[in-house]
């Protein structure tokens, strides 16, 4: 009962820092494009806005799912590779789905594309983390 507590609960936090991590990350996208005096181009701007979403989607699932006493140094920095990998596929895919799949793709057109991108950079690396935990603990004895 402990670990599927523990499941649930590092699914939960890692769901919430994703989501804050990556509206962070658009929230610096933002600024730096508003009041920088460089104009930037626009497929640098989408670049960086979906990358940023990508990165603070892993980077939160990473923090949440996180054991140091556990894991060698290795370990611990393939999962940190492997989840922001994760959250950049899915903030991509959301991309790609709202952006590029329709007949009539506007990428700056509304919040839809933003927010595609925004659940999928969450939903990848926490299903990854949460799927990659659960084996873990089958593995070990724990579940």
């Amino acid at each position: 009962m402990y670990i599927a507590i523990l499941v649930v609960l590092r699914s939960a936090g890692g769901f919430g820092l994703s989501v804050m991590f990556a509206l962070a990350g658009l929230v610096v996208v933002w600024v730096a494009f508003r009041f920088s005096d460089f104009a930037w181009p626009q497929w640098v701007f989408i670049v960086v806005w979906f990358s940023a979403a990508g990165i603070g989607g892993g980077l939160g699932s990473f923090l949440a799912w996180m054991s140091l006493e556990v894991r060698s140094a290795r370990e611990t920095a393939l999962s940190a590779v492997l989840l922001l990998l994760g959250g950049l596929a899915g903030a991509w895919g959301g991309y790609y789905v709202e952006a590029i799949l329709p007949e009539d793709p506007d990428p700056f057109g509304g919040r839809a594309i933003s927010s595609a991108a925004l659940v999928w950079a969450t939903l990848v690396p926490n299903l990854g983390a949460t799927a990659f935990g659960v084996f873990k603990g089958i593995r070990t004895g724990w579940m």
